[in-house]
């Protein structure tokens, strides 16, 4: 049997060319990056603005990282929170803006 990551977290996907930021929260942080992953490559991710950019750079310069490790989604609904100065009921939201 396979071993499920269930690490919680935070990652960013940056886009190099216009440093423009798509902040994401997840409970489970490996399959969402694979999930976020396949539907820009597959061009139909949510965020029609950031599926655009990475379109017209036929996917150069977009990279992924991780930056908050956490156990738990309470902890980072706060930190995203507190990341983009969202209210509570956002917590999950995802934001593609300038830096």
């Amino acid at each position: 049997m396979y071993e499920t990551d269930s690490r919680a977290g935070i990652f960013v996907i940056i886009n190099e060319k216009t440093k423009r930021l798509f902040y994401v929260g997840a409970d489970q942080l490996n399959d969402a990056i694979k999930e976020h992953t396949r539907f820009l490559s597959q061009g139909l991710h949510e965020n029609k603005e950031l599926q655009n950019d990475y379109d017209s750079q036929e996917g150069n310069g977009f990279i992924i990282k991780t930056i908050i490790e956490q156990t738990d989604m309470n902890s980072v609904r706060q930190i995203l929170h507190t990341l983009l100065n969202l209210d509570d009921t956002k917590y999950n939201i995802e934001n593609y803006k300038a830096v």
